[in-house]
C-alpha cells in the first residue's frame, strides 16, 4: 500500500475513533447534568412542600387558640407551581412536573392557595385556608365552619355515635357524644327546619341509619338555619372547597340506609358540603 494512503486512512480512523470518544464525553455529560437538574427540580417540589408542612406541624404543637398568617410564593426561581391538600389527608406539590407528596397528621382541613394563608387551631382540629373572602371555613372569617367534636359551643346540628362508620341522633338527643358542630362569626345559627337547609333525613330519633334529603324513606329532617343568609349545602365526592362550598359537615355511606362519619377521621367518599 502506497504510504501516503496509509497514513490517511489512519488518519481517518483515528480521528473517527476521536469525533466518538468526543461524542459520547458530551452524551455522559448531558445526562448527568440532566440529573443534577431533575435532582434539583424534585428537591425545589419537597422544599415546598416542608415550607408549609411546617407550619401545619407548629398549629399541631401548640395549643388551641392558635392563629398565624403565612405566605406561599407564587412562584420558585421563577418557575410556576400548584400545591393544594387532597381529601385533608396529602399535601401536594408538582413543579416542573414532578410531583411531590407529604401525608398529612390527623385532623387537619382546608386548603392552601399561593399567596396569603390562615392556620388556625380550634378543638384540637387545624384549619387551613386563603385569608381572602374566598377563604376555605376558617373560623375567624366570615364563612360556615363545622366540625365533628365532643365539646361543641355553637350550633348542634346532628350527632353521631363514632368518628367512623357512625349511627346518627337528633341534635336534642342524649345518646351519642359525637356533635357535628357549626359556626359563623357574626351569624346566629340554629337546627330550625322551618327556615333552614334540610341537610340529612334520619330513620330514627338515634341509632338512626342516614340518607340524602332528595329520598323520602326517612322521616326526620336534619336542618342548618342562619339568621342573616341562606344556607346551602351539596353532597358531593370532591373536597367542599373545591367544589365551591365553605365546610364538611360530614360523610355517608351510601345515598341511603347509610352511616355517616366526620370529615377528616376514617371519611366515607361522599361529603355534606355547606356554605
Amino acid at each position: 500500500m502506497n504510504p501516503k494512503s496509509q497514513s490517511a486512512t489512519e488518519f481517518i480512523i483515528l480521528a473517527s475513533f476521536m469525533l466518538l470518544v468526543i461524542v459520547g464525553f458530551f452524551a455522559v455529560a448531558s445526562s448527568k447534568v440532566l440529573e443534577v437538574k431533575e435532582g434539583g427540580n424534585r428537591q425545589v417540589a419537597e422544599d415546598i412542600a416542608d415550607f408549609a408542612y411546617r407550619e401545619i406541624e407548629t398549629a399541631k404543637s401548640v395549643a388551641d387558640g392558635y392563629t398565624r398568617t403565612f405566605v406561599m410564593p407564587q412562584t420558585v426561581n421563577g418557575i410556576n407551581y400548584t400545591i393544594t391538600i387532597i381529601d385533608n389527608r396529602e399535601l401536594a406539590v408538582n413543579y416542573l412536573g414532578y410531583e411531590y407528596l407529604k401525608f398529612l397528621p390527623a385532623n387537619v382541613t382546608g386548603n392552601l392557595i399561593k399567596g396569603s394563608n390562615k392556620i388556625s387551631k380550634v378543638n384540637g382540629v387545624i384549619f387551613i385556608g386563603a385569608t381572602n373572602e374566598t377563604g376555605y371555613g376558617l373560623p375567624g372569617g366570615n364563612l360556615l365552619n363545622c366540625e365533628v367534636t365532643t365539646a361543641c359551643g355553637y350550633t348542634t346540628v346532628f350527632k353521631i355515635s363514632s368518628l367512623s362508620n357512625g349511627h346518627a341522633e337528633i341534635p336534642s338527643g342524649s345518646t351519642y357524644l359525637y356533635r357535628v358542630c357549626c359556626q359563623k362569626p357574626g351569624d346566629v345559627l340554629s337546627d330550625s327546619c322551618s327556615t333552614g337547609y334540610n341537610v340529612l333525613k334520619l330513620s330514627a330519633v338515634t341509632n338512626a341509619h342516614v340518607e340524602k334529603n332528595t329520598y323520602t324513606d326517612y322521616p326526620i329532617d336534619i336542618c342548618l338555619s342562619s339568621a342573616s343568609t341562606s344556607i346551602q349545602c351539596t353532597y358531593t365526592t370532591q373536597n367542599c372547597n373545591d367544589a365551591g362550598y365553605d365546610t364538611c359537615l360530614a360523610t355517608i355511606s351510601a345515598d341511603t340506609n347509610a352511616h355517616a362519619a366526620d370529615c377528616v377521621t376514617d371519611p366515607y367518599p361522599t361529603k355534606v358540603c355547606c356554605k
